[in-house]
């Protein structure tokens, strides 16, 4: 389904594009253990499409993640279509260097991965209510 490339609003991007790796310090703060929900107990079914979906792309590092991602933050971008949310706490500002996005391609929606130095950091999830509804309701 061809969505017209429509992304969410709130997303920063690697102007570079280089791939460049290194040590980033990009995010703005800790997050403790009792904040965190895993994606795998707020979104089951989600968390698998996940693990299919890059192991058909080999990303297979990556796959092996989603089980002890955390939902952290989400998007607070207002877009009536987004449920993105934020692996690792939100950066102020772009991710910088060793940024990458993961575009998958679900049956449903769009789902795209913000990747840094090999770490899942933020999950787009476009045009999934359902999954923006829990968001919402979880992190009033």
């Amino acid at each position: 389904m061809n969505w017209g490339g429509r992304r969410c609003s709130g997303t920063w991007r690697n102007p570079c594009g280089d791939g460049r790796l290194g040590r980033l310090a990009v995010y703005s703060r800790f997050v403790t253990t009792n904040e965190r929900r895993l994606v795998v107990g707020m979104f089951p079914a989600l968390a698998r499409e996940l693990q299919e979906l890059l192991a058909a792309r080999s990303e297979t590092q990556l796959a092996a993640q989603v089980p002890r991602l955390a939902v952290v933050e989400l998007c607070r971008c207002g877009d009536d279509f987004c449920g993105m949310f934020y692996a690792l706490p939100k950066p102020d500002g772009a991710y910088g260097p060793g940024h990458r996005n993961v575009a998958l391609t679900p049956k449903e929606g769009m789902l795209i991965l913000d990747v840094v130095a090999d770490k899942i950091a933020a999950i787009e999830v476009l045009y999934r209510d359902e999954i923006r509804q829990k968001l919402l309701k979880e992190f009033p």
